[in-house]
C-alpha cells in the first residue's frame, strides 16, 4: 500500500501507576500481568475489526480503519475500549492489580505499510505523540466528548 490519507480511529490504552506496580512486585510477575493484558487487548481489538499497531511499554495502540475501513470504526473503537476495560476488571489475575486508562480519537492520518515489518503505520493528529497517554488529557472526563470525534474512557 502506498501512503494514503485516511480517516481512522486510534485506541490508546495504558496501565495506570505502572512505575509503582513495577517497584512493588517481581519483574517476572509484572511481565506475566502485562502478557495477560496484551493478550486480552489483542483479542478484543481483533474481535472489533481492528489491528494492534504497536505495544509501547505498558501501552497498546490500535488503529480502526486501516487496512480495512468500516463505516462504523469510531463505534467499534469505543465498543472495544469498553470491552477491554470490563475484561481487565473481571480477569482474576488482573483484577485489583492492573488498572488501565483508554483514549479514543478519530481523525485524518497518513497510513502506509512498512514492508520490512509488515505493519501498517499511521501518522497524524489522532495518534498520541511521544510520551502521550490518555491521562495527558487533563480536561477529558470519562465518556465525555473531547471533540466531536473523540472520547476518553478511564477505568476505575
Amino acid at each position: 500500500m502506498a501512503a494514503e490519507r485516511r480517516v481512522v480511529t486510534v485506541l490508546f490504552a495504558d496501565v495506570t501507576e505502572s512505575t509503582e506496580l513495577g517497584e512493588s512486585i517481581d519483574v517476572e510477575d509484572l511481565r506475566a500481568l502485562l502478557a495477560t493484558y496484551y493478550d486480552l487487548a489483542k483479542r478484543v481489538i481483533a474481535a472489533h475489526g481492528a489491528s494492534v499497531e504497536k505495544f509501547i511499554g505498558d501501552a497498546v495502540m490500535a488503529v480502526f480503519g486501516t487496512p480495512v475501513a468500516h463505516g462504523d470504526d469510531p463505534d467499534r473503537a469505543l465498543s472495544a475500549a469498553l470491552e477491554l476495560r470490563d475484561l481487565v476488571r473481571r480477569e482474576p489475575s488482573l483484577s485489583g492489580r492492573l488498572r488501565i486508562r483508554i483514549g479514543v480519537n478519530t481523525g485524518v492520518v497518513v497510513a502506509s505499510r512498512e514492508p520490512s515489518a509488515g505493519d501498517f503505520l499511521v501518522t497524524g493528529d489522532p495518534v498520541p505523540g511521544r510520551g502521550a497517554s490518555p491521562a495527558a488529557c487533563g480536561h477529558c472526563a470519562p465518556l465525555e466528548p473531547r471533540s466531536s470525534s473523540a472520547r476518553s474512557i478511564r477505568s476505575k
